[in-house]
């Protein structure tokens, strides 16, 4: 089972003086405990550089709450050993070290570190830096044991908290630096005084910092606050269904419907190619599917429970005025529209339904970009636009790097590397285009059978209305009752399948998948010949351009779909 970790960054001073060093150890250990109890299906990873001081007390505190440590170290550890003079010290990282269960080395994009990163100087500094602009831009929230002196010295507390609160500066980022736009979260600041600064006096209790929190500015530090924990409540969310939910039959299927187990077997892998994000992307496709058939299922319900009320209505207002029992049970149906509609909300069905399909859709471009060997990360390309509360769907595509997993051997030959790419066309190009065309053909039938129906009864309105007049006409009042009831359902009737049209978007789904059957069609027929070319880095070309166009698709049907919320209509 993959769950999605909640990532916490720690920064702050070596030199930490004695004063308050409990009360410090206790701020941080409340912190850790705090998130174990409200986010309690959720697994915490810290990132520490082991640095003395402050990452040591964060890293010791965290192990002691059940989180787990992953190690982000400046340069190799013979040479970040150097930092440490004293046995105890040198024996105390190696200590953590070896209860970190993964660790990694910055620049982490094969970069090599320069022999100058050995001895002090600006070098060193730089890689210092880089390693916490990579905690930072890997983080949801930042643990800050800082004395809040603004020195700006590379690689400093300082800086690093610069960093999470206004951004991540362009040279010390790796890949695409033109796209990292928002790397910045939340910071916890422990008040901590350093042995060669100014005493703080007694204990300050600890402070949320957040991005763009301005004290002047009440409503936008309100507003950064609710998105930072909107964002940790949406990661429980998916954690906690994922783990409680009866879903493990249809994650299986989706899982393997990116890469059958035995065509991993069959590149002499002994498990599946990127287990953990393999199985991510099924439990996110299995929760969007059981999430949306709740969704469509209620919307469909309200619907026609509002329509048979609508019927038990103008029963009763033109026809059987003295049956009080049509009345009592038009009231009873609204009642049980509403409280649908209510519990839809309540329960954030559409919201999750729409946050879960977002989610494996970037998981699924991730899933086959490392597949085939594409560095770049589905975070850089992803919902950009959409920051705030759908932030954590984007911060899941990076808790990969987290993750133990197998992936395509670099040294792969080309046959191998040919035949992984063949794979990719069928499971994934082939797959999609497929599935586009059979969307396309569903979602045109059901705007045509909608459309129809909506105008059947607009014309069975005029057909009404005309007979209607007559008899107001010929001053007959024997079939007015009966007339103006059904003239009622008519016009009741087409507004319902007009508002459950406009809430399927049925015509604007139809656009977008034609416009990606082609799309797939055209990538699959050049993936194919260029396969038959030998040309792999053309064909690596082809499905960057393709995971590029599939993201945005998912933003823009992400956008649709947020400005159509369920809704008890009112026609």
């Amino acid at each position: 089972m993959g769950l999605l970790p909640l990532v916490v960054g720690v920064t702050g001073h070596r030199d930490l003086a004695d004063e308050n060093s409990q009360a410090i150890v206790d701020q941080v250990s409340s912190l850790f405990a705090t998130l174990r109890r409200s986010y309690p299906h959720t697994p915490i990873v810290v990132l520490s550089s082991l640095a003395e001081g402050a990452d040591r007390i964060v890293a010791h505190a965290a192990l002691g709450c059940g989180a787990e440590l992953f190690a982000v170290l400046p340069m190799q550890a013979e040479l970040y050993e150097r930092d440490f003079q004293s046995a105890q010290s040198l024996e105390d990282f190696r200590e953590l070290l070896s209860r970190s269960y993964d660790a990694s080395v910055v620049p982490m994009n094969g970069d090599r570190v320069g022999a100058e990163a050995g001895t002090p100087g600006s070098a060193r500094d730089h890689h210092y830096a880089t390693a916490g602009a990579f905690i930072v831009s890997h983080s949801q929230m930042l643990v800050a044991l800082w004395d809040g002196s603004p020195d700006e010295m590379p690689g400093g507390t300082s800086q690093i908290v610069r960093f999470a609160l206004q951004g991540v500066g362009s040279k010390y980022l790796s890949g695409s630096k033109e796209l990292r736009t928002n790397e910045t979260g939340a910071v916890y600041h422990v008040r901590a005084a350093r042995q060669s600064g100014m005493r703080l006096g007694s204990a300050v209790p600890a402070t949320w910092l957040y991005p763009g929190d301005n004290p002047a500015d009440g409503p936008a530090g309100n507003s950064a606050r609710a998105a930072f924990e909107e964002n940790l409540r949406s990661l429980e969310r998916f954690n906690r269904d994922t783990m409680t939910l009866p879903i493990d039959r249809q994650a299986n299927r989706s899982a393997e419907s990116l890469l059958p187990p035995v065509e991993a077997v069959s590149f002499g892998v002994g498990g599946p190619f990127l287990e953990y994000t393999r199985a991510l992307f099924g439990q996110a496709d299995a929760l969007a599917l059981r999430c949306r058939n709740l969704t469509h299922a209620a919307m469909i319900s309200i619907f026609c429970t509002i329509g048979l009320a609508a019927v038990f209505f103008t029963l009763f207002a033109n026809l059987f005025s003295s049956l009080a029992i049509l009345y009592f049970c038009f009231l009873a149906l609204v009642v049980i529209a509403l409280t649908t509609n209510a519990l839809v909300e309540r329960s954030r069905l559409q919201d999750r339904f729409q946050d879960y399909r977002a989610l494996a859709e970037g998981l699924r471009v991730q899933f086959y970009w490392r597949l085939a060997g594409i560095g770049e990360s589905v975070y850089d390309h992803y919902l950009p636009r959409q920051e705030g509360e759908l932030e954590w769907i984007r911060d899941a595509m990076r808790a990969a790097r987290f993750r133990r997993q197998t992936e395509p051997h670099p040294r792969m030959t080309v046959t191998q590397t040919q035949a992984l790419l063949e794979v990719i066309l069928a499971q994934w190009i082939n797959d999609q285009g497929a599935y586009f065309s059979r969307a396309l053909r569903k979602e045109r039938e059901m705007a045509t059978r909608i459309k129809f129906a909506a105008r059947l009864c607009l014309g069975v309105t005029a057909v009404i209305a005309v007979a209607l007049a007559a008899t107001l006409a010929a001053r007959s009042t024997a079939y007015q009752p009966l007339l103006l009831m059904l003239l009622t359902l008519m016009l009741a009737g087409a507004g319902l399948f007009t508002g459950y049209a406009q809430k399927r978007a049925h015509e604007e789904h139809a656009r977008r998948y034609d416009r990606m059957s082609v799309l797939y069609k055209i990538a699959g027929e050049r993936v194919e010949l260029l396969l038959g070319e030998k040309d792999l880095a053309a064909a690596r070309a082809v499905l960057m351009h393709l995971g590029r166009e599939a993201l945005a698709e998912t933003c823009d049907w992400l956008i649709l779909h947020r400005e159509r919320e369920i809704e008890v209509p009112t026609a």
